[in-house]
């Protein structure tokens, strides 16, 4: 496996609000490219509440009709339609994965979001090789043993 993403969630976070990651690329084996993620937390791969399990994932450029050029993320057990856009907030989400530069309070409400998800995004989209990569999700604790 010598292009993929790594999705690594933190043990750094609020586990009932939201799941706080670094995404890194790595193209040949090495690291070309890292950004921060937000998504769901774990609530059991509920669609639409959680984040995705623990695992290793096939990721592909997708052309959305509603979001447009974007990453998206198959074989996810019990889900479909998990993407990688752009989003800042836990509410932009829909269970999918939003990159971002830095981590922040964006909205003022006491919690972390993720920063400039669409400089982020561009980047993966313009690194990601066009014949799509795997994605290794892992984790500081287990969240899904």
């Amino acid at each position: 496996m010598t292009n993929f993403l790594h999705l690594h969630r933190l043990d750094d976070q609020d586990e009932k609000t939201r799941s706080l990651s670094t995404l890194t690329l790595y193209r040949g084996g090495k690291a070309v490219y890292t950004c921060r993620a937000l998504e769901l937390p774990w609530k059991d791969n509920q669609r639409g509440v959680s984040c995705i399990p623990l695992g290793l994932y096939p990721v592909r450029h997708y052309q959305s009709s509603t979001r447009g050029h974007i990453l998206a993320v198959d074989n996810v057990p019990g889900r479909q339609l998990i993407r990688i856009h752009k989003g800042n907030y836990t509410r932009d989400t829909e269970g999918c994965i939003l990159p971002g530069t830095a981590f922040g309070d964006a909205d003022g409400d006491g919690h972390r979001d993720v920063l400039n998800s669409r400089v982020a995004m561009q980047a993966l989209l313009d690194l990601v090789p066009s014949g799509g990569c795997s994605l290794l999700v892992t984790a500081d604790k287990l969240w899904n043993a």
